[in-house]
């Protein structure tokens, strides 16, 4: 399985329940991207569609998508350092190409702790003596052209989730919902999603003509809320602060929530 980036969230654990458990479609369309950890194992179908409010993240995607060559040009002398961290964390986006954007948001993500977003709460995870290494080697070259091939006729968008949901429904859609999680809207930015959100999801989900699986922790306002649609546990390892400088802490065992309009098997 190609992945692109590490990501807070990230469905690596439960790609394969959820795999198996999408059905039939012609249009695939996963409204909150993400890590596209679902999309890029998935095989391709004939329309798909790959949406995120984070421009940097969407930005990145359009980038390894339409210039491969250009970004690895510009990553492959990277060293994995402190230093380099540092700096790439303290250049505001606004003064770059979407390239270099693209190569800061690529950087800070892959050497950054847990997958978390490079300007919301993210730490240097490299070794304790600060050494520096090379960065970009072989395999994640090869993996930068499996997912620049994966992508070749996905349609990359920049929507809010409502809009994103209502332009592509139909009969014959599909989509995968990965929102952020109950307690942890913050997490992803300012605006991007907020507890109010949960209850304006629900009422739009209703009203599908396609079919949906969202993925969400396992909290009694979390069965409230959807309440009118099917629902599957399934358990999962959460591994982020299992590590990094100081330490590390044992892997979390957790309980999740796949929620869909049609029935999941057992």
């Amino acid at each position: 399985m190609s992945r692109l980036v590490p990501y807070l969230g990230g469905k690596r654990l439960l790609a394969k329940t959820i795999l198996n458990l999408l059905p039939d479609h012609r249009l695939y369309c996963e409204p909150f991207a993400g890590s596209a950890t679902i999309l890029l194992a998935k095989a391709p179908s004939p329309c798909e569609v790959l949406n995120d409010l984070n421009g940097e993240l969407i930005n990145l995607f359009r980038i390894v998508q339409n210039h491969p060559e250009e970004f690895l040009k510009c990553m492959r002398w990277s060293l994995r350092s402190r230093i380099e961290f540092a700096r790439f964390k303290e250049i505001q986006p606004c003064h770059l190409t979407d390239i270099q954007r693209a190569v800061r948001f690529y950087y800070l993500l892959r050497t950054g702790y847990g997958g978390k977003l490079p300007d919301v709460n993210c730490h240097f995870a490299g070794r304790l003596d600060g050494s520096s290494r090379p960065f970009l080697g072989a395999r994640a070259e090869q993996t930068l052209l499996e997912v620049h091939l994966r992508l070749e006729n996905v349609v990359v968008e920049h929507l809010p989730y409502e809009e994103c949901l209502r332009r592509y429904d139909g009969p014959e859609s599909f989509f995968y919902l990965d929102p952020p999680y109950w307690g942890c809207e913050d997490f992803y930015g300012k605006g991007i999603f907020s507890r109010d959100d949960f209850q304006r999801l629900a009422a739009l989900l209703k009203s599908l003509k396609g079919r949906f699986l969202m993925s969400l922790n396992d909290l009694p306002e979390v069965r409230e809320v959807f309440e009118d649609q099917r629902m599957r546990e399934v358990a999962t390892t959460y591994t982020t602060g299992t590590g990094g400088p100081g330490g590390s802490r044992p892997a979390k065992k957790a309980k999740e929530l796949l929620i869909a309009n049609y029935d999941l098997p057992k």
